[in-house]
């Protein structure tokens, strides 16, 4: 069996093994809670506004109201319909965390800028690790990767240096262009003026990421083999996370 290895499978893995069968086997999707879905919104306003030839909108929209600006209100509002947010009211919200991301040095300087949703796909043994990175930004002599979030809690300091995202990042950063990379969690429901608007993670050494390749491998065995016998061996009704099933 293919399951493409990626920060989110592996989490589930540790969630709720029978949410890995059911959507990831049966293709099933998930039912997205409307604030998961405010943020997915919010990213994918973002992804365009990082185009090259959007400085002039990123301008306005930095200092003015979203509202007084036609061609980012349009965007807004249909990606509201999009994710069926209308009846929850989020403009203001979406408005206000998408007003923080771009104020924060959204398009730095001295540097190689590989666009918004940046790609990765990356062979390792018999399998692959997928997935996309916020904003990507090649330093001479590192990377910064930024990832924006819209969850209410920032991560605690033991989540953020034990943070299986970053680490996957920084792995993929290494692969391909041979570089540190430094991971920025922009937590985009803090106000710019907390100390955790802005969570980073350090480069990881060259054994921490050798070590974090031998991991990947033996979780693609897994899930190589993975059936239905597997994915009713941790459900989320058993190990705590059940409130996900609610």
């Amino acid at each position: 069996m293919s399951i493409n290895l990626s920060a989110s499978t592996i989490k589930t893995l540790g969630d709720c093994t029978l949410k890995i069968w059911y959507n990831k086997v049966c293709r099933i999707p998930d039912l997205a809670h409307w604030k998961t879905r405010t943020g997915s919104c919010v990213h994918d306003i973002l992804e365009p506004l990082a185009l090259k030839n959007r400085k002039n909108l990123i301008k306005q929209a930095q200092s003015l109201s979203f509202k007084a600006i036609p061609a980012l209100n349009r965007l807004i509002e249909r990606k509201i319909r999009q994710y069926d947010l209308t009846q929850h009211n989020v403009y203001e919200e979406v408005e206000e965390m998408v007003k923080r991301a771009l104020n924060y040095e959204f398009n730095p300087k001295d540097c190689i800028d590989k666009g918004p949703e940046f790609p990765f796909n990356i062979k390792i043994g018999d399998f692959t690790i997928k997935g996309f990175l916020d904003r990507l930004f090649i330093f001479k002599n590192h990377a910064i990767i930024r990832d924006f979030k819209s969850q209410k809690t920032p991560f605690s300091k033991e989540e953020l240096s034990n943070n299986l995202q970053a680490s996957l990042y920084q792995y993929a950063i290494r692969k391909l262009f041979n570089k540190k990379s430094y991971v920025e969690f922009i937590m985009l429901r803090q106000k710019p003026t907390s100390k955790n608007f802005i969570q980073e993670v350090p480069p990881l050494g060259d054994s921490v990421l050798d070590g974090l390749e031998e991991y990947l491998l033996g979780m693609g065995k897994y899930l190589s083999k993975f059936d239905f016998k597997a994915a009713k061996s941790n459900p989320a009704t058993y190990n705590g996370n059940g409130w996900q099933c609610n």
